[in-house]
């Protein structure tokens, strides 16, 4: 009698479990159902504290569409990144949203900007930046744009910036320290089209610098970077450049070798550029590049993680070994890619975005995942033929040590690419 009761308790406890598990399953079917009000990821109330408001009245006005899963309410609490796929509905175009953090990462924000200003308690962070725009304030005149009718006559104080606590651990402006070029990412941020304000360029820098390398950097002018639209609040618009170069890894060598022709050439400008600015990215991941498939381009589309270079300023300073060239290496990391920070900030040439893009996506065991025997793997016997050293040439650019070996194993390698690719068609890769 006693296992006769036990069994119909554990029966009970089975059907129990059962139901819950079906309402849960109910329940999830039913949120799966509930569209994502785009909107509410504005947070438009920390303004001024946020990245800019030139796009609010389209918000308001229902032009943005999520689509997708993106468009699905619970998804809002699995996208760690806050990254959504969106159309713009008038102009048919597709875009990407960007909290530039995740929920955690912006509450810290706050919590720092409240915190540095003994305003734990009934903190409002609009007013916080707003007075921290005025303790960096500076009154200058910038010239620089001056003959497109954009005189700029504030900007912010590089030095005092950089001795606030929040502001220094910062890639972005890890090697800015001349105000010379911060007041030409910020003129260059003031006058774009979306229209952002100091205190909206600061709380950007805080957060992630990416709307202002796109607005300093933009596509216009050559610079393989997504258009940036504006913003609404705390909500970044950008445009959608096409899938992760990652998708591409089984797709014909031909079209990889173009894909790795233009990494190089994409190193290549960051290197050595007319405008004497260096942009070295500390994360060479095949997702953090994107193909526009319609003229096979290939864009940085994630634009967190750079450090910027003002080489003349590097060449008029000639501080201790300035001008010796300086060579990447692991720092005793062997299966990922590390750098040091000051020895980009002091040299006027080195070869770290070629070490990125040979150690990390060329190379047989490159770093970046997904691609897990490099962009170029499985070249065709024809092209082992005609080219038996380009494999030794990947991997020697990947880990030389030789001075100035690496950005000359790198030509090389573009050398055998463009022969490869000599009169080839990419349109027949639409098919």
């Amino acid at each position: 009698m006693f296992g006769a009761r036990r069994l119909r308790s554990q029966k009970r406890k089975c059907v129990a479990y059962a139901t819950a598990a079906g309402l849960l399953l109910c329940l999830y079917m039913k949120l799966l159902t509930v569209n994502l009000d785009v909107t509410s990821l504005l947070s438009s109330a920390t303004c001024p504290a946020c990245y800019s408001q030139n796009l609010c009245h389209n918000f308001a006005a229902g032009e943005f569409e999520l689509v997708g899963w993106d468009k699905y309410y619970p998804v809002k609490f699995i996208n760690q990144r806050n990254v959504y796929q969106a159309v713009w509905k008038p102009l048919s175009q597709a875009v990407v949203l960007k909290k530039l953090g995740s929920d955690a990462e912006i509450s810290e924000l706050d919590r720092g900007l409240c915190s540095y200003f003994h305003r734990e308690e009934r903190c409002e962070v609009g007013d916080i930046i707003e007075n921290l725009e005025n303790l960096a304030l500076q009154h200058k005149s910038d010239l620089r744009g001056l003959d497109a009718g954009e005189l700029s006559t504030v900007t912010l104080d590089i030095k005092k910036i950089k001795t606030i606590p929040i502001f220094q651990d910062i890639d972005f402006l890890e090697c800015v320290n001349d105000q010379d070029l911060f007041d030409y990412i910020l003129h260059r941020g003031i006058h774009h089209k979306s229209k952002p304000h100091l205190h909206n360029l600061l709380t950007i820098l805080l957060i992630n610098p990416e709307p202002l390398v796109a607005m300093s950097f933009q596509q216009s002018s050559g610079w393989p970077f997504p258009d940036y639209y504006g913003a609404c609040g705390r909500l970044a618009v950008f445009q959608y450049i096409g899938q992760s170069l990652d998708n591409y890894y089984g797709h014909p060598w031909l079209l990889r070798a173009h894909f790795a022709l233009e990494l190089l050439k994409i190193a290549q400008k960051f290197s050595d550029n007319k405008d004497g600015l260096a942009l070295y990215p500390t994360d060479w991941s095949a997702n953090n590049f994107a193909v526009d498939w319609s003229t096979k381009k290939l864009y940085l589309v994630d634009l967190e993680n750079i450090i910027l270079v003002n080489q003349t300023r590097v060449r008029t300073i000639k501080g201790p070994g300035w001008n010796i060239h300086h060579e990447a290496d692991r720092y005793g990391c062997k299966n990922c890619f590390s750098f040091h920070a000051q020895d980009l900030c002091t040299h006027v040439y080195t070869d770290h975005n070629y070490h990125g893009v040979c150690g990390g996506l060329l190379s047989k065991t490159p770093y970046s995942p997904n691609i897990p025997q490099g962009l170029l793997h499985a070249p065709p016997s024809a092209v082992v033929t005609r080219h038996p050293d380009l494999e030794g040439l990947i991997e020697d650019c990947a880990t030389s040590s030789r001075l100035g070996g690496r950005a000359q194993t790198a030509k090389l390698i573009m050398e055998i690419l463009q022969a490869e690719l000599h009169d080839v068609d990419l349109d027949i890769f639409n098919n």
